[in-house]
Protein backbone atom coordinates (compact mmCIF):
# COMPACT_ATOMS: atom_id res chain seq x y z
CA UNK A 1 0.00 0.00 0.00
CA UNK A 2 1.48 3.58 -0.41
CA UNK A 3 -0.09 7.27 0.04
CA UNK A 4 -0.71 9.57 -2.45
CA UNK A 5 -2.49 12.85 -2.54
CA UNK A 6 -5.52 13.09 -4.75
CA UNK A 7 -5.39 16.06 -6.08
CA UNK A 8 -6.50 16.33 -10.24
CA UNK A 9 -2.57 16.35 -11.30
CA UNK A 10 -2.06 13.25 -9.54
CA UNK A 11 -5.04 11.16 -10.77
CA UNK A 12 -4.62 12.25 -14.56
CA UNK A 13 -0.70 11.34 -14.46
CA UNK A 14 -1.67 7.92 -12.88
CA UNK A 15 -4.43 7.17 -15.29
CA UNK A 16 -1.79 8.50 -17.95
CA UNK A 17 0.52 5.75 -16.93
CA UNK A 18 -1.68 3.18 -16.51
CA UNK A 19 -3.11 3.50 -19.93
CA UNK A 20 0.47 3.18 -21.88
CA UNK A 21 0.68 0.41 -20.17
CA UNK A 22 -2.75 -1.39 -20.34
CA UNK A 23 -4.33 0.81 -23.17
CA UNK A 24 -7.51 -1.37 -23.65
CA UNK A 25 -8.49 -0.75 -20.35
CA UNK A 26 -11.55 2.02 -20.17
CA UNK A 27 -10.59 5.07 -18.41
CA UNK A 28 -13.92 4.58 -16.16
CA UNK A 29 -12.84 1.22 -15.26
CA UNK A 30 -9.38 2.47 -14.00
CA UNK A 31 -11.65 5.70 -12.29
CA UNK A 32 -13.47 2.49 -10.33
CA UNK A 33 -10.42 0.46 -9.70
CA UNK A 34 -8.77 3.41 -8.14
CA UNK A 35 -11.49 4.32 -6.51
CA UNK A 36 -11.51 0.50 -4.91
CA UNK A 37 -7.78 0.39 -4.24
CA UNK A 38 -8.50 3.60 -1.77
CA UNK A 39 -10.75 1.81 -0.01
CA UNK A 40 -14.42 3.14 -1.68
CA UNK A 41 -17.10 1.07 -3.12
CA UNK A 42 -17.67 3.42 -5.64
CA UNK A 43 -16.04 6.01 -7.85
CA UNK A 44 -18.58 8.51 -7.11
CA UNK A 45 -18.04 7.47 -3.54
CA UNK A 46 -14.38 8.63 -3.54
CA UNK A 47 -15.68 12.23 -5.13
CA UNK A 48 -17.85 12.87 -2.50
CA UNK A 49 -15.54 12.36 0.07
CA UNK A 50 -12.49 13.94 -1.81
CA UNK A 51 -15.12 17.13 -1.77
CA UNK A 52 -15.33 17.59 1.92
CA UNK A 53 -12.25 18.22 2.74
CA UNK A 54 -9.99 21.77 1.70
CA UNK A 55 -8.81 22.41 -2.09
CA UNK A 56 -5.65 23.36 -0.74
CA UNK A 57 -4.88 20.38 1.25
CA UNK A 58 -6.49 17.52 -0.72
CA UNK A 59 -7.59 14.34 0.40
CA UNK A 60 -4.49 11.65 1.27
CA UNK A 61 -5.56 8.35 0.18
CA UNK A 62 -3.80 4.89 0.93
CA UNK A 63 -3.97 2.58 -2.44
CA UNK A 64 -3.67 -1.12 -2.09
CA UNK A 65 -2.16 -2.39 -5.58
CA UNK A 66 -3.76 -5.84 -4.63
CA UNK A 67 -6.90 -4.43 -4.77
CA UNK A 68 -6.81 -2.17 -8.00
CA UNK A 69 -5.84 -5.60 -9.86
CA UNK A 70 -8.64 -6.99 -8.62
CA UNK A 71 -11.45 -4.50 -9.07
CA UNK A 72 -9.75 -4.47 -12.88
CA UNK A 73 -10.37 -8.53 -12.50
CA UNK A 74 -13.99 -7.68 -12.28
CA UNK A 75 -14.41 -5.79 -15.72
CA UNK A 76 -12.90 -8.90 -17.30
CA UNK A 77 -9.25 -7.67 -17.77
CA UNK A 78 -6.11 -9.44 -16.27
CA UNK A 79 -2.98 -7.15 -15.74
CA UNK A 80 0.58 -8.06 -17.19
CA UNK A 81 3.04 -7.68 -14.48
CA UNK A 82 4.91 -5.07 -15.67
CA UNK A 83 1.71 -2.89 -14.27
CA UNK A 84 3.00 -1.54 -11.54
CA UNK A 85 1.02 0.75 -9.51
CA UNK A 86 2.93 1.32 -6.88
CA UNK A 87 6.43 3.04 -9.35
CA UNK A 88 3.85 4.75 -10.74
CA UNK A 89 2.70 6.50 -7.62
CA UNK A 90 6.49 6.55 -6.02
CA UNK A 91 7.37 7.89 -9.67
CA UNK A 92 9.60 11.23 -9.32
CA UNK A 93 7.55 12.44 -12.11
CA UNK A 94 4.10 11.91 -9.98
CA UNK A 95 2.95 16.27 -9.67
CA UNK A 96 2.05 16.70 -6.17
CA UNK A 97 4.29 14.29 -4.37
CA UNK A 98 4.81 13.81 -0.22
CA UNK A 99 8.60 13.50 -0.40
CA UNK A 100 11.28 13.23 -2.36
CA UNK A 101 14.20 10.94 -2.65
CA UNK A 102 17.57 11.99 -3.34
CA UNK A 103 21.34 10.79 -3.17
CA UNK A 104 23.47 13.22 -0.64
CA UNK A 105 25.65 14.86 -4.07
CA UNK A 106 22.01 16.33 -4.54
CA UNK A 107 21.15 17.82 -1.83
CA UNK A 108 20.00 21.05 -4.06
CA UNK A 109 16.70 19.16 -4.89
CA UNK A 110 16.47 19.20 -0.91
CA UNK A 111 16.38 22.89 -0.87
CA UNK A 112 13.94 23.29 -3.96
CA UNK A 113 11.71 20.40 -2.20
CA UNK A 114 11.36 22.43 0.89
CA UNK A 115 10.32 25.84 -1.33
CA UNK A 116 7.85 23.66 -2.86
CA UNK A 117 6.53 22.15 0.54
CA UNK A 118 6.81 25.95 2.43
CA UNK A 119 4.83 27.18 -1.18
CA UNK A 120 1.98 23.95 -0.42
CA UNK A 121 2.01 24.39 3.40
CA UNK A 122 2.48 20.36 4.03
CA UNK A 123 5.03 19.12 5.59
CA UNK A 124 8.14 18.81 4.60
CA UNK A 125 9.68 15.22 4.09
CA UNK A 126 12.88 13.50 2.39
CA UNK A 127 14.56 10.55 2.15
CA UNK A 128 18.64 10.78 1.63
CA UNK A 129 19.74 7.72 -0.21
CA UNK A 130 23.29 6.71 1.68
CA UNK A 131 25.87 4.25 0.59
CA UNK A 132 23.92 1.57 2.10
CA UNK A 133 21.09 2.69 3.93
CA UNK A 134 18.23 5.45 3.67
CA UNK A 135 17.73 8.58 5.97
CA UNK A 136 14.33 9.70 6.19
CA UNK A 137 14.68 13.68 7.59
CA UNK A 138 11.15 15.36 8.34
CA UNK A 139 9.95 18.96 9.48
CA UNK A 140 7.30 21.75 10.45
CA UNK A 141 8.77 24.70 9.15
CA UNK A 142 7.11 24.39 6.04
CA UNK A 143 3.65 24.55 7.08
CA UNK A 144 1.39 27.98 7.74
CA UNK A 145 1.55 29.03 11.49
CA UNK A 146 -1.45 29.03 12.15
CA UNK A 147 -1.93 25.11 11.44
CA UNK A 148 0.63 24.32 14.42
CA UNK A 149 -1.48 23.88 16.90
CA UNK A 150 -1.95 19.64 16.27
CA UNK A 151 2.01 19.35 17.53
CA UNK A 152 1.48 21.14 20.66
CA UNK A 153 1.24 19.79 24.20
CA UNK A 154 -0.75 16.27 24.38
CA UNK A 155 -1.76 16.16 20.80
CA UNK A 156 2.05 16.60 20.13
CA UNK A 157 2.38 13.69 22.56
CA UNK A 158 -0.01 11.48 20.67
CA UNK A 159 1.34 12.41 17.58
CA UNK A 160 5.29 11.17 18.60
CA UNK A 161 3.30 8.26 20.24
CA UNK A 162 1.88 7.42 16.59
CA UNK A 163 4.83 7.56 15.10
CA UNK A 164 6.93 5.51 17.51
CA UNK A 165 4.45 3.25 16.78
CA UNK A 166 4.61 3.30 12.93
CA UNK A 167 8.52 3.31 13.35
CA UNK A 168 8.23 0.02 15.15
CA UNK A 169 6.27 -1.67 12.85
CA UNK A 170 7.94 -0.73 9.89
CA UNK A 171 11.78 -0.72 11.07
CA UNK A 172 10.59 -4.49 12.84
CA UNK A 173 10.80 -5.51 9.15
CA UNK A 174 14.29 -4.37 8.52
CA UNK A 175 16.90 -6.80 8.87
CA UNK A 176 19.41 -4.09 10.28
CA UNK A 177 19.42 -3.26 14.03
CA UNK A 178 20.64 -0.13 13.67
CA UNK A 179 17.77 1.63 12.65
CA UNK A 180 17.06 4.89 15.06
CA UNK A 181 14.08 6.81 15.52
CA UNK A 182 14.73 10.27 16.75
CA UNK A 183 12.30 13.77 16.97
CA UNK A 184 8.62 14.27 17.64
CA UNK A 185 6.05 15.78 15.20
CA UNK A 186 7.99 19.00 14.67
CA UNK A 187 11.16 17.69 13.08
CA UNK A 188 13.23 14.39 13.27
CA UNK A 189 14.95 11.59 11.45
CA UNK A 190 15.05 8.02 11.25
CA UNK A 191 18.64 6.75 10.25
CA UNK A 192 20.11 3.78 8.34
CA UNK A 193 17.19 2.20 7.26
CA UNK A 194 17.29 -0.23 4.18
CA UNK A 195 16.10 2.25 0.86
CA UNK A 196 13.25 -0.31 -0.02
CA UNK A 197 11.73 0.71 3.51
CA UNK A 198 12.18 4.25 3.81
CA UNK A 199 9.06 5.15 1.41
CA UNK A 200 6.86 2.87 3.62
CA UNK A 201 8.36 4.70 6.41
CA UNK A 202 8.05 8.41 5.31
CA UNK A 203 4.80 8.19 3.67
CA UNK A 204 3.76 6.48 6.95
CA UNK A 205 4.97 9.45 8.39
CA UNK A 206 3.66 12.23 6.33
CA UNK A 207 0.10 11.07 6.78
CA UNK A 208 0.46 11.15 10.73
CA UNK A 209 1.40 14.79 10.03
CA UNK A 210 -0.81 15.73 7.25
CA UNK A 211 -4.59 14.26 7.92
CA UNK A 212 -4.44 16.49 11.38
CA UNK A 213 -4.64 19.43 8.81
CA UNK A 214 -8.35 18.89 7.17
CA UNK A 215 -9.32 20.23 10.67
CA UNK A 216 -6.75 22.57 11.31
CA UNK A 217 -7.55 24.43 8.61
CA UNK A 218 -6.38 28.94 9.02
CA UNK A 219 -9.02 30.94 8.64
CA UNK A 220 -7.59 32.66 5.01
CA UNK A 221 -7.91 29.30 3.55
CA UNK A 222 -11.60 28.30 2.23
CA UNK A 223 -12.94 24.47 2.13
CA UNK A 224 -14.12 23.07 -0.51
Amino acid sequence: MSYVLSTDDNVRFIKSALRKLFPSVKSAHFSEALATSAGYRTHAAFLADNQRVSTFWPLLINLDADAFRQRLETFGYELPPAVDLLAIIRAPELPDRTHVSFRTKDRYLGDRWYRQCQSRKIPFFYIEQKRKYALIHWDYFSLDPETESYLYDAAGDEIRRSMLATFREIAGRSANDKVTFSGSGYTGTVRNIEPDLAPDLAEAFFAILYRPLYKERPSHIQAA
